[in-house]
């Protein structure tokens, strides 16, 4: 997995927490319009991380496929 993934993802998740947790304290009930709009975006960056993760699991191997392993000969000379 590119670090880009690596450090956007979670960054974005970070403030996505911080912007519920915001609206959540200065809204007057704990869910308001603001707090669900939050989570959506928090699910929805969630559910990014997975999808990331899963794409980059499945195809974490295509690039050694293409490598052809070099093999290489070992001789041990006995002839004391």
């Amino acid at each position: 997995m590119t670090w880009p993934w690596k450090l956007f993802l979670p960054i974005a998740l970070a403030g996505a927490v911080t912007g519920m947790t915001v609206a959540a304290v200065e809204g007057e009930n704990f869910w308001n319009a603001r707090t669900l709009r939050w989570l959506v975006l928090l699910v929805t960056l969630a559910l990014a991380m997975s999808f990331v993760t899963y794409y980059y699991h499945l195809h974490e191997n295509d690039n050694l496929e293409e490598a052809v392993p070099e093999q290489t000969a070992f001789h041990r000379d006995h002839s004391g």
